[in-house]
C-alpha cells in the first residue's frame, strides 16, 4: 500500500517524543543534507521513503530485513516494477513468507548480512508478538536460533548482479558493521535506507553518529528522516 500520513496528533507526539529525546542527549540529531523528490509507502509499522526519480522495470532493490510484512516492497513493485531482493534469516519470517504469493518480481532468500559469511546468533524479542531479531542480546530474551548470514560481497557474487538502486536495512542493529563492511567495497547503490538501532542496549549514539559519518565520506547525503528519527534515507549524487 502506499502510505498514508499519521492523524495530526499522532505525528505531534511521535515528533515531540524525538525532540525530548534529542533534548535529554538520548537521541542524534541531523538536518536534512540533500533535497530529493520523496516517495513513501508501506504500512504504519513497515515505511520507507524513497527518491523515486529514477526507478522503473529495470531498478534492482535489495531490502535486508523482511519480518511479516512486505507492504514496502510490494508497493515499489507495483508502482515501478523493481526487481526486489528480499533477505530475512528469522525462522518466523521465513515460514511466513513460504505462504504468500510474493510477486514474481520478488525473490526472497532466507538468510541474513553481515561482516563474515558463516552463522550468526540471533536473539528473539522479549514479546512473542514481534518478529525482529537481534544479535545484541540486550532487551532481547536468552530464546536464541543460529542462522546463515554472509557479506554484501558474496551476495554479490552469488546473485551476479552488477549495480543496485536502493539497499534498505532494517536489521535490528547489525547495520554498523554492514556500513563499515560497504565502506571496503567499489558497490554503492545509490540510495541506501536504514533504521538505526541506537536505542538497543549495547549500542551507543556515537555508533550511529560514526556510520553516518562513513555514509557522509562514501558520498551519501540525507533526505529524509522518520518523524520518530529512526529511519534514514540517504542519496549519493
Amino acid at each position: 500500500m502506499y502510505w498514508k500520513e499519521s492523524k495530526p496528533v499522532s505525528l505531534f507526539l511521535m515528533k515531540l517524543g524525538y525532540w525530548w529525546k534529542v533534548l535529554q542527549k538520548k537521541e542524534v540529531y541531523y538536518p536534512l543534507q540533500i533535497r530529493k523528490n520523496r516517495f513513501r509507502s508501506g504500512n504504519a509499522f513497515s515505511s520507507w521513503t524513497v527518491c523515486p526519480d529514477e526507478l522503473g522495470p529495470d531498478s534492482l532493490i535489495l531490502s535486508f530485513g523482511a519480518g511479516k510484512d512486505v507492504s514496502w516492497e510490494t508497493a515499489l513493485s507495483e508502482k515501478y516494477g523493481c526487481r526486489i531482493l528480499l533477505f530475512d534469516p528469522t525462522p518466523a519470517s521465513i515460514e511466513w513468507i513460504s505462504r504468500q504469493d510474493l510477486p514474481r518480481n520478488i525473490t526472497f532468500y532466507s538468510y541474513g548480512i553481515s561482516d563474515h559469511d558463516g552463522t550468526e546468533r540471533f536473539y528473539l524479542p522479549s514479546d512473542s508478538n514481534f518478529v525482529s531479531a537481534s544479535v545484541f542480546p540486550g532487551g532481547s530474551s536468552q530464546r536464541f536460533f543460529e542462522a546463515e548470514v554472509h557479506t554484501l560481497s558474496w551476495i554479490i557474487g552469488m546473485t551476479g548482479i552488477k549495480r543496485a538502486d536502493i539497499l534498505k536495512m532494517d536489521i535490528e542493529g547489525a547495520e554498523y558493521k554492514v556500513i563499515r563492511n560497504l565502506q571496503t567495497l567499489d558497490f554503492r547503490p545509490q540510495q541506501i535506507l536504514i533504521e538505526f538501532h541506537h536505542r538497543f542496549p549495547g549500542i551507543r549514539l556515537s555508533d550511529t553518529r560514526d556510520a553516518i559519518k562513513t555514509l557522509n565520506e562514501m558520498g551519501y547525503r540525507i533526505f529524509y528522516i522518520s518523524p520518530n528519527g529512526e529511519e534514514y534515507s540517504f542519496f549519493r549524487g
